[in-house]
């Protein structure tokens, strides 16, 4: 049986909560690889590489989610 269209749940307001609990960072301190790659002269696997060590060494914090300027997932870094 369906439900009433006033008595239907909205199955994407838990997804709309999750994605709510953790926004985008914003500010000078965050940065993406393209941003690394640029600043230090790295290609970007380089410079992926070089990110992912700093944090797994704990020298940076990281973000990783959808972009609210283009949709696509990215990663975030900043200092730890």
């Amino acid at each position: 049986m369906r439900a009433k269209k006033s008595q239907a749940i909205n199955p994407w307001a838990a997804i709309d909560a999750l994605v709510k609990q953790d926004p985008e960072p914003m500010g000078p301190e965050w940065f993406t690889i393209e941003d690394f790659a640029v600043r230090y002269r790295y290609s970007l696997p380089q410079s992926a590489s070089r990110c992912k060590a700093m944090h797994l060494a704990g020298k940076l914090k990281r973000w990783i989610g959808v972009s609210a300027n283009n949709r696509r997932k990215t990663t975030k870094y900043a200092a730890a």
